[in-house]
């Protein structure tokens, strides 16, 4: 059987036009925590405060994330801080995202789902996962040049994390066959026993997890077809605000936040601190717009209020930020095919009906 690939996440993104969400640095701020260590000094050397990395809405470039890393190695004296923090990682820290895998009916549907969610400008690192014969191989690239103690936590901290998030869901019926890495086998190479319960190799041709390709097809214990849905939901209408690439996040934010009227790009570009062409230019490589992101956060909006409130559709027209309610019902029309009155009619003839179910 040739090679086939499961699932692909490819990235054009330059390092440097990455945002990295606080989620991983949350977590090396613990870990040190943990030991007593000097967390005042973890975010020396960027733009941003210890304090900041608790904090859902902090950006993190790519060049702040790896000094970070770097100072977290030096404060913990730890080479293998990378594989500890891949260890502490689980999916119910992963918002929607995670319940949603929690309630994937096996592994390929945990797998594909997962891959056509990430476009990982958020992540340090490039992912694919491919099927071959009767193995399966989780891959991970480093996105450029990078000091040698960085890469290997990067790839380190990658690859136990999903080792981690794969024996959650399947508890022992996951079991790594080997581990790959394409660095010279380091001083601390004892540790990878700890974390990885498999032969692990050095000087590989890639950085890869090995495990056996039934995994695809083992049968979640914790599926859900109920949970499943409305994780579904959850994903269609938020569309995974917790886990969108983070700067269209921050930028979606800001326009939900907004307490009078949605804010031009500018001055969105200016909270941010970033010129507009620069935000344009990043919102570009993500492959969105601030426009797609103003469309969808009205979108959003106009279903809610439709479903959920009796406001005449010329109060909805105002607050989702139409000039009136005709051009408020061409816009909708465009994003769901149908009319604001159809749809408000098929959301109370579905609460009718689910009231007449649950009654009987």
């Amino acid at each position: 059987m040739s090679n086939e690939k499961t699932g692909l996440i490819n990235s054009s993104l330059h390092a440097d036009d990455r945002i990295i969400p606080p989620f991983l640095f949350s977590l090396i701020y613990t870990a040190l925590e943990e030991q007593n260590l000097q967390t005042n000094e973890l975010t020396i050397n960027t733009n941003i405060e210890t304090s900041d990395l608790s904090r859902t809405n902090t950006l993190i470039t790519f060049n702040e994330a790896i000094v970070i890393i770097q100072n977290a190695l030096r404060l913990s004296g730890n080479p293998s801080l990378g594989m500890e923090i891949g260890q502490k990682e689980n999916l119910s820290d992963r918002g929607v995202l995670g319940y949603a895998i929690l309630n994937c009916v096996n592994g390929l549907d945990a797998i594909n789902f997962a891959l056509s969610y990430y476009r990982l400008p958020t992540s340090l690192s490039n992912m694919a996962v491919e099927n071959n014969r009767d193995k399966l191989f989780f891959k991970i690239d480093s996105l450029k040049n990078i000091p040698n103690d960085a890469f290997r936590f990067i790839t380190e901290q990658a690859l136990c994390g999903i080792a981690t998030m794969m024996s959650e869901l399947f508890g022992p019926s996951f079991t790594p066959i080997e581990v790959h890495f394409t660095f010279p086998q380091p001083d601390y190479a004892e540790h990878y026993r700890k974390y990885f319960p498999c032969p692990v190799i050095f000087e590989a041709e890639h950085n890869q997890l090995i495990s056996r390709g039934e995994i695809l097809y083992l049968y979640n214990p914790s599926y859900n077809p109920t949970s499943k849905r409305l994780a579904d939901k959850l994903n269609f209408q938020s569309q995974l605000t917790t886990e969108l690439p983070y700067l269209a996040k921050s930028v979606r934010s800001a326009l939900l936040n907004s307490e009078i009227y949605f804010p031009a790009i500018n001055e969105i570009a200016d909270k941010l601190a970033m010129s507009e062409s620069s935000l344009r230019r990043k919102l570009k490589t993500l492959g969105t717009s601030f426009q797609e992101i103003l469309d969808n956060v009205r979108e959003e909006l106009s279903l809610r209020y439709l479903e959920e409130t009796e406001f005449s559709m010329d109060k909805i027209s105002e607050l989702v930020g139409f000039s009136n309610s005709q051009t408020f019902y061409r816009a909708f029309k465009k994003w769901t095919g149908k009319a604001p009155s159809d749809f408000r009619q098929q959301c109370a003839k579905q609460a009718t009906k689910q009231v007449k179910i649950h009654i009987n």
